[in-house]
């Protein structure tokens, strides 16, 4: 099949079913999204709602490309979703009083994330989704703590134990904790409150003297505040079902993975492996 007709006929798919975002839920799920990501995201959301069943509040964070056509599209697929712009005007007036954090907004758009979602979430459990995230079962380890009392995080694992960071372990160590091992902020389930501002400016102002040429690389220093962020807290890695690949696609069969995150270079497989799939398989 034609690559680009079998794109145009699942973003079709994608909105004939549409999802919900629940105003009322004590949890919520964010990511931030450019226009050309938009198809992953319409199946990353479908995916991850559909299998898990929970009922969220779903943001959306617009780069900047997101078009009027975008934004509709968006809004069928998923309803009451809240799509928010980054150039909101209120959120630098909130960072007065962290300098670091505020100059961390301005700089880098995964700052721009961060803290989007301190100052619009409206629940303590958040969930951050990467677009390119995609769920083939139920994530019950994901579903277990949403309804749990007990406050940790989870975190999806990325290739290497040193995963996509800037600190090494004495860094961590400046902060009086232990370094996180295979880190990755595609996938994490935590607490708005870990996110404190204080801390954050902290580790920014670290970064800032100790990092700085590594200080605006777009990913890896919002990934790694928040690492450091919550690895004050408990906190634990998803299991290997939850597969992260850069480059290739695994020989394992897909119906081993609760989901895949298609990052990099495999994000060329998103469409092809993984949304076939579920189509083929009638489990979307």
């Amino acid at each position: 099949m034609d690559k680009l007709k079998l794109i145009k006929d699942i973003i079709i798919k994608s909105t004939e079913k549409p999802v919900k975002s629940y105003f009322d839920s004590n949890l919520s799920v964010h990511t931030l999204l450019c226009s050309k990501h938009v198809p992953f995201y319409l199946y990353s959301i479908k995916t991850f709602l559909e299998f898990s069943g929970l009922r969220c509040r779903v943001f959306v964070y617009d780069d900047g490309t997101l078009t009027e056509d975008d934004q509709a599209l968006i809004k069928k697929a998923v309803k009451n979703v809240k799509i928010m712009s980054l150039k909101d005007n209120k959120i630098p007036n909130k960072l007065n009083r962290h300098p670091n954090c505020l100059n961390f907004f301005k700089k880098n758009i995964f700052g721009k994330r961060l803290f989007g979602i301190y100052f619009s979430a409206k629940t303590d459990k958040i969930i951050i989704l990467d677009s390119d995230v995609l769920f083939f079962k139920k994530p019950k380890e994901i579903i277990n703590w949403a309804k749990s009392k007990k406050r940790y995080t989870l975190f999806n694992k990325d290739l290497g134990k040193d995963g996509s960071i800037i600190f090494n372990k004495e860094d961590f160590k400046r902060f009086g904790i232990k370094k996180i091992d295979y880190f990755n902020a595609g996938l994490v389930c935590t607490h708005r409150s870990f996110i404190d501002l204080g801390s954050a400016e902290r580790i920014i102002e670290y970064m800032h003297k100790y990092k700085k040429d590594a200080l605006y690389w777009k990913w890896t220093s919002e990934q790694t505040a928040l690492a450091v962020l919550i690895s004050r807290f408990e906190n634990k890695a998803l299991p290997d079902t939850y597969f992260f690949c850069a480059d290739d696609i695994s020989g394992r069969n897909i119906q081993d993975f609760v989901s895949k995150h298609y990052s990099q270079f495999a994000r060329n497989y998103f469409f092809t492996e993984g949304v076939r799939y579920l189509i083929e398989s009638n489990k979307i």
